[in-house]
């Protein structure tokens, strides 16, 4: 994972990694390496993790990056999401317990993946999961958006400071209302 780390500070042209990893306990390796990212202007997001917890597990409770808890589909924190002051936002991260729509199938998040298929091979697939793993790509993709509607999007002077002033959250969970303004 280091030297991939270090492949997209160096070479890779990315402008926003996702990090659906995590359970590591703090490493000042891998904290160097993602400061790196941030210093570079490479948005960084972390899964918080699925333990019901609020000890810090890493990536996701590095200061380098944009934690991310889990909420179910009501907009409340996933029972299975991590919580604490080292987590920033919050994406949907499904929730198997429910069934919220009433259509027979658990509030899962479809991801690609792949099953092992009838000839021995794997297949690629669509299955439902649920977890932080699942709600940091949602964040993803909400920076990317962002980025292609301001190109010049600075972690810090930006993203970091919208965070701070409570413009990239809206207060209130399952709210329809977001005040984000990107000026």
């Amino acid at each position: 994972m280091y030297r991939a780390l270090d492949w997209v500070a160096s070479n890779s042209g990315a402008d926003i990694v996702n990090l659906s990893l995590g359970g590591l306990p703090y490493d000042q390796e891998l904290e160097a390496k993602l400061a790196n990212l941030k210093a570079n202007n490479i948005i960084v997001v972390a899964a918080a993790g699925n333990d019901r917890s609020n000890v810090p597990t890493y990536p996701g409770a590095s200061r380098s990056v944009f934690g991310v808890s889990a909420v179910d589909a009501a907009g409340n924190l996933a029972s299975y999401s991590n919580y604490g002051d080292r987590i920033d936002l919050a994406g949907p991260g499904g929730d198997g317990s429910r069934d919220a729509n009433f259509d027979g199938k658990a509030d899962l998040v479809l991801s690609s993946s792949a099953i092992l298929g009838d000839g021995g091979y794997f297949e690629p697939a669509y299955i439902g999961l649920q977890g932080t793993s699942m709600a940091a790509p949602h964040v993803s993709g909400v920076f990317a958006l962002m980025k292609e509607a301001k190109p010049n999007l600075d972690v810090v002077n930006d993203l970091e400071s919208w965070l701070m002033a409570g413009r990239l959250t809206n207060g209130s969970a399952g709210s329809k209302t977001p005040n984000l303004v990107m000026d």
